[in-house]
């Protein structure tokens, strides 16, 4: 459809957050353009390895959207996950059944889900503006946005959905903290010998955490953080090679490992936005925080940023005012302090090779392991679902 001058909510990036963040507006009764120079995709190349593990939040909040039941089939139930450290006896395990859930998340790929999202746009009054922000003003009802096209749009309220790098976070001089970890993951999939039963694996090795997935019957997903030397090294290995690194990293727990998908590459770094919120522009997704891997948490607290968001637009005549946005930032200040900070330290404690920080992590799986309250909290945490029922009965 043809893109109109003047919407409530301009979604600048077209992403997963970002459709994500146009569909939750639409909902909430607003007028949404969509701003990304690349032509919208419906999948992505069959050979991207990427998966995302949504975790139990995310799955209501995109079924809200109507978006899961377009993806649920190429979704790979999580039904227990097991942490552990290689090197040290022991490990913690959680299961959907001591959460009363089917699952405790799902693993997909990234291609299905973007593709399930803007299938679920298709159809709706979302106009899409090939094209990129080369300036935007606030002004004091509106924010005034000027295009490389040479054309321009007002909007009520911007979403700054433009990824780690993001050129308005920037151009709003919004503070970061920023951390190189110094490490890359690695993403591919391999065939296992045995059933890996709806697990995932969590191993701590001395080079990085080491996250292997169900992904089909007998294949998984593997997200292996190394620091960036060792990570070329490995990805130049033939496949036999390349699996046998694999297996002394994580050991004959499925058997044997084999037939390596693509190796694809990321460095790791964080970015945290100290900061949401700005004259008529909010941040949402890796525009606010970029989170390392090790808890799969990023999408899922992109898509808690989106929820947030369309829930403080319902109802409202102005989605942009001081009023909505010092909302939008307090709604969100606890859930992504608390994820962030738990992935942060969770990555640097076991990245540190002292030998008292060796102990402390021994004891801190175990006592994780036998402390109910703590297991359940961490647990919790990682679904979600207490973040999201906080959002529900506040914004309510």
């Amino acid at each position: 459809m043809t893109a109109p001058d003047r919407v409530d909510i301009a979604v600048v990036g077209g992403g997963l957050v970002g459709a994500s963040a146009a569909l939750a507006q639409l909902r909430a009764g607003r007028t949404v353009v969509l701003i990304e120079p690349e032509a919208p995709r419906l999948a992505e190349a069959a050979w991207d390895e990427r998966c995302i593990g949504l975790n139990a939040a995310s799955i209501a909040i995109l079924r809200d959207l109507g978006v899961w039941q377009r993806i649920a089939a190429e979704a790979q139930p999580i039904r227990s996950t097991v942490i552990c450290e290689a090197g040290r006896a022991g490990s913690v395990r959680f299961t959907a059944e001591e959460a009363g859930l089917e699952a405790l998340g799902y693993n997909t790929p990234l291609r299905a889900i973007h593709g399930g999202l803007l299938a679920a746009l298709e159809g709706t009054d979302c106009a899409l503006r090939r094209a990129t922000v080369v300036r935007h003003q606030a002004e004091d009802r509106h924010v005034r946005l000027t295009l490389d096209d040479g054309q321009s749009l007002q909007a009520r309220l911007v979403m700054a959905c433009d990824g780690t790098h993001s050129a308005l976070r920037q151009a709003c001089a919004i503070p970061i903290e920023a951390h190189d970890y110094a490490q890359t993951a690695l993403v591919t999939t391999v065939d296992v010998e045995r059933g890996h039963d709806d697990c995932a694996w969590e191993r701590f090795t001395p080079l990085g955490p080491l996250a292997v997935l169900p992904r089909g019957e007998k294949r998984c997903t593997v997200v292996w953080t190394q620091p960036h030397g060792h990570t070329e090294a490995v990805a130049a290995l033939d496949n036999e090679a390349f699996c046998a690194a694999l297996q002394g990293a994580f050991g004959r727990r499925l058997g044997a490992l084999s037939n390596a998908g693509r190796r694809m590459r990321w460095p790791l770094r964080r970015v945290y936005a100290r900061d949401v919120i700005a004259p008529r522009l909010l941040l949402a997704g890796n525009a606010a925080q970029t989170l390392h891997p090790v808890a799969a948490q990023g999408f899922n607290l992109g898509l808690r940023d989106c929820a947030t968001a369309a829930a403080v637009a319902a109802g409202i005549e102005d989605p942009g005012s001081s009023e909505a946005l010092q909302r939008y930032a307090a709604l969100r200040a606890d859930d992504r302090a608390a994820v962030a900070r738990f992935t942060d330290q969770l990555v640097r404690l076991f990245s540190n090779q002292l030998p008292v920080l060796s102990g402390l992590r021994h004891l801190g799986l175990g006592g994780l392991a036998i402390t109910p309250a703590l297991y359940r909290s961490v647990m919790f945490q990682n679904l979600g679902l207490q973040a999201l029922a906080r959002l529900q009965a506040e914004a309510a």
